[in-house]
Protein backbone atom coordinates (compact mmCIF):
# COMPACT_ATOMS: atom_id res chain seq x y z
CA UNK A 1 0.00 0.00 0.00
CA UNK A 2 2.87 2.51 0.54
CA UNK A 3 4.29 1.60 -3.02
CA UNK A 4 1.15 2.81 -4.54
CA UNK A 5 0.26 5.92 -2.48
CA UNK A 6 4.03 6.84 -2.00
CA UNK A 7 5.59 5.32 -4.11
CA UNK A 8 8.20 2.70 -4.59
CA UNK A 9 11.21 5.05 -3.45
CA UNK A 10 9.34 6.16 -0.35
CA UNK A 11 8.65 2.46 0.68
CA UNK A 12 12.12 1.97 0.35
CA UNK A 13 13.70 4.08 3.02
CA UNK A 14 12.13 5.01 5.91
CA UNK A 15 12.68 8.06 7.58
CA UNK A 16 16.11 7.74 10.15
CA UNK A 17 16.18 11.09 12.12
CA UNK A 18 19.12 11.60 14.24
CA UNK A 19 19.59 15.00 14.60
CA UNK A 20 17.49 17.93 15.02
CA UNK A 21 20.08 20.43 14.86
CA UNK A 22 21.85 21.99 17.78
CA UNK A 23 19.23 24.21 19.46
CA UNK A 24 18.33 20.53 20.80
CA UNK A 25 19.32 17.69 22.68
CA UNK A 26 20.02 13.55 21.43
CA UNK A 27 16.90 12.26 19.09
CA UNK A 28 15.72 9.13 20.89
CA UNK A 29 13.53 7.11 18.53
CA UNK A 30 10.36 4.13 18.75
CA UNK A 31 8.31 2.33 16.87
CA UNK A 32 4.89 1.63 17.58
CA UNK A 33 3.20 -1.32 15.29
CA UNK A 34 -0.70 -1.91 15.09
CA UNK A 35 -3.43 -2.65 12.88
CA UNK A 36 -6.98 -1.46 11.90
CA UNK A 37 -9.34 -4.12 10.10
CA UNK A 38 -11.16 -2.33 7.48
CA UNK A 39 -13.38 -3.05 4.56
CA UNK A 40 -12.18 -2.62 0.59
CA UNK A 41 -14.24 0.52 0.86
CA UNK A 42 -12.40 2.01 4.18
CA UNK A 43 -8.99 1.58 2.16
CA UNK A 44 -10.06 3.12 -0.77
CA UNK A 45 -11.55 5.73 1.47
CA UNK A 46 -8.15 6.14 3.36
CA UNK A 47 -5.84 6.24 0.04
CA UNK A 48 -7.78 9.66 -0.95
CA UNK A 49 -7.02 11.26 2.26
CA UNK A 50 -3.02 10.92 2.42
CA UNK A 51 -1.34 13.92 0.50
CA UNK A 52 0.10 11.99 -2.73
CA UNK A 53 -3.45 11.43 -3.21
CA UNK A 54 -4.57 15.25 -2.18
CA UNK A 55 -1.51 17.46 -4.62
CA UNK A 56 -2.92 14.97 -7.57
CA UNK A 57 -4.17 15.85 -10.95
CA UNK A 58 -7.59 14.80 -11.10
CA UNK A 59 -6.17 11.98 -13.51
CA UNK A 60 -3.56 11.01 -11.24
CA UNK A 61 -6.32 10.99 -7.82
CA UNK A 62 -8.38 8.37 -10.35
CA UNK A 63 -5.11 6.58 -11.11
CA UNK A 64 -4.69 6.07 -7.31
CA UNK A 65 -8.17 4.94 -6.36
CA UNK A 66 -7.47 2.39 -9.88
CA UNK A 67 -4.31 1.16 -8.00
CA UNK A 68 -5.94 0.43 -4.93
CA UNK A 69 -8.65 -0.97 -6.52
CA UNK A 70 -6.59 -3.80 -8.27
CA UNK A 71 -4.73 -4.25 -5.32
CA UNK A 72 -8.42 -4.86 -3.47
CA UNK A 73 -8.97 -7.66 -6.60
CA UNK A 74 -5.86 -9.00 -6.38
CA UNK A 75 -5.03 -12.65 -4.86
CA UNK A 76 -4.49 -11.54 -1.08
CA UNK A 77 -7.46 -9.61 -0.72
CA UNK A 78 -10.26 -10.56 -3.27
CA UNK A 79 -13.49 -11.44 -1.74
CA UNK A 80 -12.61 -10.54 1.86
CA UNK A 81 -15.35 -8.41 3.39
CA UNK A 82 -12.33 -7.44 5.99
CA UNK A 83 -8.82 -7.21 6.56
CA UNK A 84 -6.11 -6.01 8.64
CA UNK A 85 -4.30 -2.99 7.49
CA UNK A 86 -0.94 -3.36 9.19
CA UNK A 87 0.33 0.52 10.56
CA UNK A 88 4.03 1.87 11.47
CA UNK A 89 3.69 4.56 13.63
CA UNK A 90 7.81 6.15 13.91
CA UNK A 91 8.40 8.95 16.80
CA UNK A 92 11.49 10.68 17.43
CA UNK A 93 11.97 12.78 19.65
CA UNK A 94 14.81 15.56 21.44
CA UNK A 95 14.56 18.23 23.89
CA UNK A 96 15.18 21.94 23.51
CA UNK A 97 19.53 22.48 24.61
Amino acid sequence: MVEIIDGTEAARHARSVSDFGERFGPVTQAEFRHEMWLTPDDLVAMATTRSPFLVATPQGQQDLVDAVRQLIAGPELAGRERFAMPHVTHVHRATVS
